[in-house]
């Protein structure tokens, strides 16, 4: 019996390119940097602000020198706010918990992202879900702290099919998200198969 569905933010909540590529796209808009060479770099340096280690400013230092671009906390805010968030989902999630399932966040994310949405009246992750599951705080990326979560009992809502995967693998039940097409028919079939109505 599922207890409890896991959302994704990127790529679920917040409809984006798929592997983590969010950021970089809205991050190369404001600083006039090629989105590439930001997702590189992110990659390179990012890890260790992710999982809670290093503060924004520190992070945005080991950044800014990767790209020979000075990036201010102000920039990653504002690339953060055009990351469209969709209501659509939003409203699922407000029926789901409604007809009293319980809702959770399940992300790859600094808590200061969640921080700054809130703080621009976007989204408070703290209000929507039940608990938010984030690597900044679990100090682990979710690909690594998703085992402590009740898997067999839960059902996880992703755009990372490799993810979708591992939770298989453990007795998870999955709904493979695409985060290009975004269709939120299927979704709702697939929440109905599972016999959770949406």
């Amino acid at each position: 019996m599922i207890k409890t569905i896991f959302f994704d933010f990127d790529g679920v909540i917040a409809p984006s390119k798929p592997g983590g590529r969010a950021i970089a796209e809205k991050l190369s808009l404001v600083i006039g940097v090629q989105e590439q060479r930001i997702f590189n770099a992110f990659k390179k340096v990012g890890r260790p602000y992710l999982l809670g280690k290093q503060s924004p400013k520190q992070f945005l230092e080991m950044l800014s020198k990767e790209l020979e671009k000075q990036v201010k906390v102000e920039d990653l805010v504002k690339a953060y706010y055009k990351v469209p968030i969709s209501k659509q989902v939003l409203k699922i999630i407000e029926k789901l918990k409604a007809r009293g399932h319980r809702v959770e966040l399940v992300s790859n994310n600094p808590s200061f992202r969640f921080k700054a949405l809130k703080a621009k009246g976007r989204i408070d992750v703290w209000k929507t879900f039940h608990k938010i599951n984030i690597s900044s705080l679990a100090g682990k990326m979710k690909e690594e702290f998703f085992q402590k979560l009740p898997l067999k009992e839960g059902l996880f809502i992703d755009n990372n099919k490799e993810f979708l995967e591992r939770i298989k693998k453990k007795q998870g039940k999955t709904i493979y998200f695409d985060s290009l097409k975004h269709d939120l028919g299927y979704l709702k079939k697939k929440l109905a198969k599972a016999g959770i109505k949406a």
